[in-house]
């Protein structure tokens, strides 16, 4: 099976090499870098316009290196060799299922807290956007208000 018809895609090339099928202009021809083999598709080349986008280093981190970061960051060292482990042996108490999941002390608090530190900032970010609106139009301060009501609860 042809590449061209895996992909769905139909391709019928000009009959001739000089003729064209379709009352458009053709463009000028693509020239492949290596050997062109039947069933192979040859796209127009596409030029990207857009800027890039820049990236934190938060933004591209795996779920792997948020857990340490925020292992790092919202836990403390008395926390991470105290309270941390007597957080699991309780929940491993509780449900002893949960022992399955191995042994992993400090990552629930440290991503329910990383997590919540992120949505304070996404809040606070919010809040200031509000305040710059409600500076050129005062009178939408109610409907601003029920909004940032709203994005509260639901970001819990």
């Amino acid at each position: 099976m042809s590449p061209a018809a895996r992909l769905g895609v139909s391709f019928s090339p000009p009959a001739k090499e000089g003729e064209s099928t379709s009352a458009a202009p053709q463009p000028a021809p693509v020239v492949s870098p290596g050997p062109v083999t039947q069933g192979t598709v040859i796209l127009e080349p596409y030029l990207v316009t857009t800027p890039r986008v820049k990236l934190t280093e938060k933004e591209i981190l795996t779920n792997k290196g948020r857990l340490a970061l925020a292992e790092k960051e919202q836990i403390t060292p008395l926390y991470r060799l105290t309270f941390g482990p007597l957080s699991q042996l309780a929940a491993y108490y509780f449900d002893w299922t949960s022992i399955l999941g191995g042994w992993h002390p400090n990552s629930r608090e440290a991503m329910t807290l990383y997590r919540q530190d992120e949505r304070l900032k996404m809040l606070d970010e919010m809040d200031s956007l509000i305040r710059l609106e409600t500076i050129s139009d005062p009178k939408v301060t109610k409907q601003f208000k029920r909004i940032r009501f709203g994005a509260d609860l639901l970001s819990r």
